[in-house]
């Protein structure tokens, strides 16, 4: 979508440029509900230049809403980018004379887009949506309480204003260790001196052996499925797929897809059961796979 210059002065949040936006909230509106009616009856080329100038006239806004998210471990560009796309998503889904603004409507649609992109794109770890959702509100209430206190304040007095047991305070807590990831190439010292990286104090598994036998153990049993049921295995441990991602390529439901894994995982459990020589590690390796079928469960830490 290309944008012009509409003769309003407005300085961009994030680059410096200046856009030509109007000042007064009520013109805005005014202009923009103008724009939404005209697009009614518009042709082709019409339609796209008021597009444009809806976009012109609501920039600003949406702006300000993706800004709200900043500090938070994301760029502010690329929250301002996220909050436009939503904005133009938002435009389109717009009818005019539902009894609201446009940027009453579109507010809603920018903030779920930003908090989407939070859950979904900048936890290195994802843990459930609860604890997700639940990490902005343990901030702002520790950022409010440390203010109003002039301490350090407890999980127990964050629990507290957030009418929460404590235990999802820590739970919270400990999920947040899985939002940024620090990298196996970083120093563990100062780097200037010369110090080991964290890949060079894990320790390798030594244990070629051990392991050739779990994967011989492995490919017998998996000449007990079928072609349909290897190529899920792959998918799931070998291209790393989600269920709901196996159950597009596959045409079914994410829940059956979770049916067909555990069962599959079953057969394998049995197959390796039923062979005589059974050694410490196959037995482990029979436990995971136990492990892997059963449903997931959450424990509060």
């Amino acid at each position: 979508m290309s944008l012009t210059i509409s003769p309003y002065p407005h300085t961009d949040t994030v680059s410096g440029r200046l856009w030509r936006l109007p000042t007064e909230r009520s013109d805005r509106n005014e202009r923009t509900e103008t724009c939404f009616e005209r697009l009614l009856d518009a042709t082709p080329a019409e339609r796209a230049s008021l597009e444009d100038e809806i976009v012109r006239l609501n920039i600003d806004f949406a702006d300000r809403v993706a800004l709200r998210f900043s500090r938070r471990g994301v760029d502010r560009e690329d929250l301002v980018q996220i909050g436009r796309a939503a904005l133009v998503a938002a435009m389109r889904r717009y009818r005019p004379g539902s009894g609201r603004c446009f940027t009453s409507f579109a507010g809603p649609t920018i903030r779920g887009e930003l908090k989407h992109y939070f859950r979904d794109a900048t936890w290195s770890v994802r843990p459930p949506r609860r604890l997700q959702e639940l990490r902005a509100d343990v901030h702002h209430s520790r950022e409010r309480l440390e203010q109003g206190f002039s301490r350090t304040v407890t999980n127990a007095d964050v629990a507290a204003d957030l009418d929460l047991p404590e235990t999802d305070v820590r739970e919270c807590l400990c999920a947040e260790a899985g939002y940024h990831s620090r990298s196996l190439d970083a120093p563990t010292r100062d780097a200037q001196a010369g110090s080991s990286s964290l890949s060079d104090l894990i320790a390798a598994d030594g244990d070629e052996f051990a392991r050739m036998d779990d994967v011989i153990s492995v490919r017998s049993a998996m000449a007990h499925l079928d072609d349909r049921e290897r190529q899920i295995v792959r998918w799931r441990y070998v291209e790393g797929c989600t269920q709901a991602e196996i159950g597009q390529r596959l045409g079914v439901s994410q829940m059956q897809v979770s049916r067909l894994h555990r069962a599959i995982l079953k057969r394998l459990r049995e197959v390796l059961e039923r062979r005589p020589e059974q050694t410490p590690r196959r037995r482990a390796l029979q436990a995971s796979l136990a492990a892997a079928a059963e449903p997931p469960r959450l424990h509060a830490v």
